[in-house]
């Protein structure tokens, strides 16, 4: 029997198994059964269920939740999770008590409640998993300070930089992912229970008691919207694919550096893969497969964006499909955290070899640019084309800029200066090293190792306050759980 049918005679199994959502919905059953049991604890608090009537259903509710968790009812028969648990209620507790258990609720207000549920805990884990990256990124490049490692634009060599102020250039990337899932949590976490179609119901539910019941923040609140909006799933979706992005971005400097031309990382043989022809490979697989991962997060968020495009107000069965989305973008980048983490804190960086690179590129060129034009007093961009000049003139000689005879850079000097400052270009040049380079950089967020130190310590503070957010969010999420599952509990006892 299909519990609502009563309007329509018959149905076609082709038609149920196109419909049918069972698959994608187990990752719903908890949330729908406890969905329910708030439910139906408040309507027996206001008096449409007696206390026999509750026990019955929730015995029921255990007897459902145990047979499609195990997979020993035939689920090929239901349309979605929603029509299983119910039928699964009145199977045990009767159609007396069990045919309550729906009582001024929908199945599109009900599914609304259990989507916002999972994706609050879905959030709470992701940011989870997100500050155990950072911190490791925070701990990676504790005494890189002073590990000198080209910094590029357009893949090509632009300054000098210090190995731990870019591992905390990560860091502070994930960090505004962080925040920006914290922001999404606070539009996710509202109730929709009770709307129930969509114009609200005359049974005198109480909207606030489920709220509290399902640690929620507060009730959603125009009927309609309830039931209609998906945003809080296309904001989550949105954030899972700029994190993703962030992601890509680190796993493509890792492969780039990992590679035999830079050779600036090596990956550890563990997290590598061999080819299967040429025995010399060591493939950066894991890295590779976290960018292309990220179309997948891309192609979900479109799904979802697409979905809710084409929908008018009020439940439709399209918004069916957004669950598969959502389920494949946190699984992908939970998965892509957890490997992350493992991996960065085991990478070995070749400090000579990223040294040698900055050495050969000639990254200290607007170092020597900017000192020579405090030193002269000239305007920059005559003194941009001389020392451009000068290092057209070092590569054509094969040789460093500061080992230009005095000579020619007198001859430089007043061909492009239109006087001669040789001098001072060779007292420049003969001071300048990588590490005074760095530390002289005192612009806020420059790699100075006191600057680093700084950015690292309010990186730490950032983290611990992002922790114990979550944590808060966690243990209330938590609570509800708890509380709601006890209702179970205790009715069991009742019925032994």
């Amino acid at each position: 029997m299909h519990l609502y049918r009563g309007r329509l005679t018959g149905l076609s199994n082709d038609a149920l198994r196109y419909v049918s959502s069972v698959e994608d919905d187990f990752w719903l059953l908890e949330e729908d059964i406890e969905g329910t049991i708030a439910h139906d604890v408040m309507l027996h608090e206001r008096h449409y269920l007696t206390q026999e009537e509750l026990d019955k259903i929730f015995d029921g509710l255990w007897y459902a939740f145990q047979q499609i968790k195990e997979r020993t009812a035939d689920m090929s028969k239901f349309e979605d999770i929603h029509e299983a648990v119910e039928t699964l209620v009145i199977s045990k507790a009767g159609i007396a008590a069990g045919g309550k258990l729906h009582l001024g609720r929908s199945r599109n207000d009900q599914v609304a409640t259990d989507l916002r549920l999972k994706v609050r805990r879905e959030i709470i884990s992701l940011v989870e998993s997100l500050s155990e990256l950072i911190a490791v990124l925070i701990e990676r490049s504790r005494g890189e300070e002073k590990t000198i490692i080209p910094l590029y634009t357009h893949l090509r060599p632009a300054q000098a930089g210090s190995l731990a102020h870019l591992l905390l250039h990560y860091a502070e990337i994930l960090a505004r992912d962080s925040d920006r899932f914290l922001d999404c949590l606070k539009r996710v976490n509202l109730n929709p229970l009770g709307a129930c179609a969509i114009g609200g119901t005359s049974i005198n539910v109480d909207r606030f008691r489920t709220t509290s019941l399902l640690g929620f923040n507060a009730p959603l609140e125009n009927s309609i919207d309830c039931v209609s909006s998906r945003d809080f799933m296309l904001e989550a979706a949105s954030c899972l694919a700029i994190l993703a992005s962030n992601l890509s971005r680190i796993a493509e400097d890792l492969t780039i550096w990992s590679s035999q031309e830079f050779g600036f990382v090596d990956i550890p043989d563990d997290f590598a893969f061999p080819s299967s022809v040429m025995p010399q490979k060591k493939n950066p697989c894991v890295t590779e497969l976290v960018r292309a991962r990220t179309g997948l997060v891309y192609s979900s968020l479109i799904q979802l964006l697409t979905i809710c495009k084409g929908v008018p107000s009020g439940y439709v069965r399209d918004l069916q499909e957004v669950k598969r989305s959502m389920t494949l973008s946190f699984s992908s980048i939970g998965s892509t955290l957890d490997v992350l983490r493992i991996l960065i804190p085991r990478l070995s960086f070749n400090k000579e070899r990223m040294r040698a690179a900055c050495e050969k590129s000639f990254v200290l060129a607007i170092d020597l640019a900017e000192r020579l034009t405090v030193m002269t007093g000239l305007p920059f961009r005559s003194i941009h084309t001389f020392v451009g000049r000068l290092v057209s003139e070092s590569i054509s000689r094969g040789v460093r800029p500061e080992e230009i005879q005095i000579e020619r850079l007198k001859q430089l000097s007043e061909e492009v200066l239109k006087s001669d400052y040789s001098n001072e270009v060779f007292t420049i040049l003969k001071t300048l090293s990588f590490q005074e380079v760095l530390n002289s950089r005192s612009s806020f967020g420059s790699p100075s190792e006191s600057n680093v130190v700084a950015a690292r310590e309010r990186l730490h503070s950032t983290i611990n306050r992002t922790k114990a957010e979550i944590q808060g969010a966690k243990e209330l999420d938590l609570a509800a759980k708890k509380r709601l599952w006890a209702f179970l509990e205790k009715a069991n006892s009742r019925q032994d």
